[in-house]
Order: structure tokens, then C-alpha cells, then sequence
């Protein structure tokens, strides 16, 4: 992936912290993950910091249903017309996208019409989070594990139902990471 100075400057000021020896929020792509797990690494290496001190922490946001993914599919849109639209073209573009396929969704939030705004989400805008069937969902936080990231947050909306999401997050997903 190809990035803009803005990216780099970003970057670049992940990989300056000295003290801190936390990286929160790295991504919400897990496309991404390696190139920016990668840049972490070479900054350290820069500042004669070993990469090992470094947290990395990758957020991303889920949905997941055994019993109905349409609805959990119907849900993320939500999550992703709010949002996506606020990304910057080097996070969209991990994933083929750009700010400018996001202007109609953005004009539709800004006048409070988030209904009309999720239903204008595309599939392939839908890879901004993760969804999917169980194999699916682990595939993609797995890729983001081998691309060096050692610790995941997930975000909402996490499913129809909560409680049933998390079982699954907690009993089915987390352990096949391990």
C-alpha cells in the first residue's frame, strides 16, 4: 500500500513516542494491518527502540449471527455509514475505496438520514468491518494476528444480539486464535 505524506506524517508520530509504549487504535482495515504493523516496526528501528517494547493494538468493528446474519450484516452498515465517511483516503484505500465513494453516504449522515445512508453501503464497503459467517470472521482477525498484530479490540455492533455475539466472540472465535 501506497501512502500520502498525511499517512506518513501520522505515522510518524505513532513511531516518535519515546515513553509511551502503547500503539492503540492501529486500524480499523485489517487489510492493513501489515503495512502499519510494518512502519511501527521500522520507526522503533529508527529511534533504536526494540519493536518487542511496542503494544500494537488493532481496532475493528464486528457483527456477527448464527441465526440471522442479514440482520447482523444490516447492522454494520449502520456502523459503517457513520463512520466511513470520516476515513481518510490511505485507510480506504487498503481496501480498493475512497473518500470520494463515500460523498453521497456523507451528505446523507449530514442530514440526518442514516437509514437512507446504510442502505447506499456496498458490499465492498462492508470489508471496512467484519462480518460474515464464523470461518469467515476468524479468517480475517487471523490474517491481522500473522500480519503481527498481538491484541484486537472489537467494536460494535457486535450482532442482533448482544449477549448471543459475544458468546460466540468468547466461546468460538477467541479460543481459534489462540
Amino acid at each position: 500500500m501506497e501512502c500520502d505524506s498525511s499517512i506518513r506524517k501520522e505515522l510518524k508520530k505513532i513511531n516518535c513516542f519515546e515513553q509511551n509504549p502503547i500503539i492503540g487504535s492501529l486500524s480499523r482495515l485489517p487489510e492493513s494491518a501489515s503495512y502499519v504493523v510494518n512502519s511501527i516496526r521500522e520507526g522503533c528501528k529508527r529511534r533504536a527502540r526494540d519493536p518487542s517494547e511496542v503494544d500494537i493494538v488493532a481496532f475493528v468493528w464486528i457483527s456477527i449471527s448464527k441465526e440471522d446474519p442479514g440482520k447482523a450484516k444490516l447492522m454494520i452498515k449502520r456502523v459503517v455509514a457513520y463512520f466511513a465517511p470520516f476515513l481518510k483516503n490511505e485507510e480506504l484505500g487498503a481496501i480498493g475505496l475512497s473518500v470520494s465513494d463515500f460523498a453521497t453516504i456523507r451528505k446523507e449522515i449530514d442530514r440526518g438520514r442514516y437509514d437512507l445512508a446504510s442502505e447506499m453501503i456496498s458490499d465492498d464497503m462492508l470489508r471496512l468491518g467484519i462480518i460474515g459467517t464464523l470461518a469467515e470472521c476468524i479468517e480475517r482477525l487471523s490474517n491481522m494476528e500473522k500480519a503481527g498484530v498481538p491484541h484486537v479490540s472489537l467494536g460494535g455492533p457486535f450482532g442482533p444480539s448482544i449477549s448471543s455475539s459475544v458468546r460466540i466472540i468468547g466461546s468460538e472465535i477467541i479460543p481459534s486464535l489462540k
